[in-house]
């Protein structure tokens, strides 16, 4: 079954993490190849969220320094 829900950070760290040991234990070289270029993926996904929720709790800290300001 296929869930659109985006991943959150957990989610695709656990999956970087099982990508990881997959590539240490499999000994075949395009299988290999397949399960890091897919771990490269989720590590730019994985860059990408991590930024995006830098951004956002930038973007909460800002706002509560103007509230305290105006308070």
């Amino acid at each position: 079954m296929i869930d659109a829900t985006p991943l959150t950070v957990e989610e695709i760290l656990e999956q970087c993490q099982s990508l990881s040991q997959a590539i240490i234990e499999v000994t075949h070289p395009r299988t290999r190849e397949s399960l890091i270029f897919i771990l490269s993926e989720k590590i730019d996904d994985l860059t990408c969220l991590m930024s995006e929720e830098d951004i956002l709790d930038k973007t909460r800290r800002q706002v509560l320094m103007v509230e305290d300001i105006s308070v």
